[in-house]
């Protein structure tokens, strides 16, 4: 039940360059993993001031709200507003992450679970220009993802619920029968294992890898472009960030691919065209799987 245990780790995490043309989001640019974003909407950010790059934020009607930090750091943006948690009770467990050292969090509306109106940064008081640009580039990652795919990210959230309970349902009784009951039980074992990592995979790519990404690029601009206020200790936090992130993310492909083995082993000779679709998502895993272990090979 080791993927049972991973998922539920993933869940966790949920509810808290070259030139293209991309669908509706004509001006976006591609970074790693191909993920869209507007970078000319970035790039202004390297020459303002902290208080500048707060309003800038702002301009495009985010919600930013300061969060205590526990460390007591001096605090930096101590003129946002905190949350409400009266007013909102959902907004509780978010803050209570920060309690972990977390310095920024963005909240998008496309996720009902999250019970914000408009696009929403819960930032640590304490949080420097570096996190103020990191969070700002998640709004960026989210709105040219909705420009191209309108779909929210709270429905596939319930599309990996349930694809997760109907899959181990059908594995569960496999694996007890050592078989499979019939033809429709191992058709509906695999498109339910297809449909449950295809949810996982566009998690890992939207939460942990697009850590990694915004990480890599943001230290890539430090070196060649040396934005206002970033410091060589934001370069260093994000080496460790990188890191650990990488971390999470190879377990979770390790478990995933494991699960994949398990569903070619369970596949006869007779099985092609279920093969394909196994094989089809697999190979998706081992593409986060090869990027992630690049991304620590690149830092």
């Amino acid at each position: 039940m080791a993927m049972q245990k991973y998922i539920l780790a993933l869940f966790v995490t949920v509810t808290a360059v070259a030139s293209n043309v991309f669908g509706a989001c004509t001006d976006c640019r591609a970074l790693d993993l191909d993920k869209k974003i507007q970078l000319h909407l970035v790039r202004p950010m390297w020459a303002m001031t902290s208080s500048q790059k707060i309003e800038y934020v702002r301009s495009f009607g985010l919600d930013l709200y300061k969060v205590k930090d526990i460390e007591r750091d001096p605090a930096r943006l101590d003129y946002l507003p905190e949350p409400s948690i009266k007013e909102n009770p959902t907004w509780e467990k978010f803050v209570k992450i920060f309690d972990e050292g977390v310095m920024g969090l963005f909240l998008t509306p496309s996720n009902a679970s999250n019970r914000v109106k408009n696009p929403t940064i819960f930032y640590n008081e304490s949080a420097d220009d570096w996190t103020i640009v990191h969070e700002f580039m998640h709004y960026l990652f989210d709105r040219a993802r909705l420009l191209d795919d309108t779909t929210a990210e709270s429905r596939v959230v319930n599309n990996l619920n349930d694809a997760k309970e109907d899959f181990f349902d059908y594995w569960n009784s496999y694996r007890e029968n050592s078989s499979f009951r019939n033809e429709a039980h191992k058709n509906n074992m695999i498109r339910s294992f297809v449909t449950f990592l295809e949810a996982q995979i566009y998690l890992l790519k939207n939460f942990e890898l697009e850590e990694v990404v915004i990480e890599r690029y943001l230290r890539s601009v430090y070196l060649n472009q040396k934005p206002k206020n970033f410091r060589r200790k934001n370069f260093a936090r994000g080496e460790r960030y990188i890191r650990s992130t990488v971390e999470t993310v190879q377990e979770h492909t390790r478990v995933m691919l494991e699960t994949c083995d398990d569903m070619k082993t369970a596949l006869g000779d007779n099985d092609s065209k279920l093969r394909l679709e196994v094989d089809a998502v697999c190979d998706q895993v081992k593409t986060l799987k090869d990027y992630n272990q690049q991304a620590l090979l690149r830092i």
